[in-house]
């Protein structure tokens, strides 16, 4: 058992690990581990079980059988690349999948899981067309190997202070979560019941609505719009030149566009693109199924862009107003129409032909124009104090990550927290 008082430390050379405990040794990966490789399984060849099925990105399905023994650390190969995963049972590892337990290294499980998560194997590929990590690549990484016992001890010291720290990030992130339904909420009231208190309301003749202010219409989509347009039902090239941005279901949020991460296309693949319809300032883009479904962006002035997949894009008729049926394309009202019409699939998804029948309401233009300005007024206060908290969330994982870093290169005397744990826990 070593202090930090009486420890010395040796330059690895490493950027990452800097200065490492003099007792400590040096090694490759492929010294440290064996990657070895999922197998093939199909959704079609999986039996109903308690084994979790194990992809790149974590768990995608269940089986009857595992393919690991005990606990098991999951490394992407194929698509996620490089992502680290720890199951604490045995799993299935599929075939776009590397996998380490108990027979492929001799070192603690747990201290090789959070070793993995600092040597980066996110950063680089030798496919840029399919991304994948190369064992061979992988196996060049160096590591610093303490004794068991010290592997032992940096596990119990991630474990405390680790755990802590999530809680705190747990937390932010489910006031995140209560600030997007708050959005929800200010959206759909405001589309819904108006902006006056105490105005003149009518029953809608629809059970889910309820009551709407008296003077509003209540129109099917389809007569509030001059073009709605499907997307292409093909994934765009991301080859040549690269110009015009494609928007996809991950580049939008409630009543946003996220520019700044859109991918872009070519100038002929934005010509295929837009043979439907050339998207306009005001039109209207809409997320039409996946997990990010049933959000709605307006084109911003100025910004040529194209549909990617899983997308369609509405053109209101003059006595609409575009961000008004924006956000109201945004509200609980509209969804509540696609839960209805799918039975509430977990993976909702609507077409043309679906969408063009459900109901919105209609006030007048000026109103409209009232509501549109009042919504975006408040969801900029929320859109403030949401980048605030995320920041925080931002600033946590990156302590995290870097107590993680520092006690696995030998940065932090775990047995001296060891010690302060038992003393307090004896007082």
């Amino acid at each position: 058992m070593h202090s930090a008082a009486n420890l010395q430390f040796n330059d690895t050379g490493v950027a990452w690990i800097g200065d490492m405990p003099a007792h400590w040794k040096l090694k490759r990966l492929k010294f440290v581990a064996t990657l070895s490789y999922g197998e093939s399984l199909s959704s079609e060849k999986r039996t109903d079980g308690d084994i979790s099925v194990y992809g790149s990105n974590g768990p995608v399905g269940v089986h009857d059988t595992a393919n690991t023994v005990g606990k098991t650390i999951i490394v992407g190969r194929k698509g996620s690349y490089g992502k680290i995963n720890l199951s604490n049972k045995p799993v299935f590892a599929i075939d776009t999948t590397y996998f380490i337990d108990d027979r492929f290294t001799r070192e603690d499980i747990d201290w090789l899981y959070h070793l993995l998560c600092c040597l980066e194997l996110d950063s680089f590929s030798k496919d840029s067309a399919v991304p994948g990590l190369s064992r061979e690549d992988a196996y060049e990484k160096i590591c610093p190997v303490p004794p068991p016992s010290e592997q032992r001890a940096i596990v119990a010291f991630l474990n405390s202070a680790t755990s802590r720290i999530e809680a705190l990030i747990d937390d932010k992130r489910r006031f995140l979560q209560k600030l997007e339904e708050k959005r929800v909420a200010i959206i759909t009231l405001a589309v819904t019941k108006g902006l006056t208190p105490g105005a003149p309301m009518r029953d809608s003749g629809i059970e889910w609505l309820g009551e709407i202010p008296a003077h509003w219409q209540l129109k099917k989509i389809k007569y509030t719009v001059s073009h709605v347009v499907d997307c292409l039902h093909t994934t765009p090239h991301y080859e040549g030149e690269l110009l015009y941005p494609a928007v996809r279901t991950a580049d939008l949020q409630r009543g946003k566009l996220l520019l700044d991460q859109v991918r872009l296309v070519s100038e002929d693949v934005y010509r295929e693109r837009i043979v439907r319809l050339r998207p306009a300032e005001g039109d209207i883009i809409y997320s039409r199924e996946g997990e990010r479904f049933g959000l709605a962006a307006l084109v911003p002035k100025g910004v040529t862009l194209c549909l990617g997949q899983r997308m369609m894009m509405f053109r209101a008729l003059p006595n609409m107003a575009p961000a008004y049926l924006m956000w109201a394309l945004n509200s609980e009202a509209i969804f509540e129409q696609v839960v209805l019409y799918t039975g509430g699939s977990t993976s909702p998804h609507v077409n043309i032909g679906d969408i063009i029948n459900f109901h919105i309401t209609c006030p007048p233009r000026r109103e409209q124009n009232e509501i549109a300005k009042y919504i975006e007024t408040e969801c900029l206060k929320i859109d403030i104090l949401a980048t605030e908290i995320q920041a925080g969330v931002e600033r946590l994982e990156e302590y995290r990550s870097a107590l993680i870093r520092n006690a696995i290169a030998g940065k932090i005397d775990v047995f001296r927290f060891a010690k302060v744990v038992r003393e307090e826990a004896a007082a």
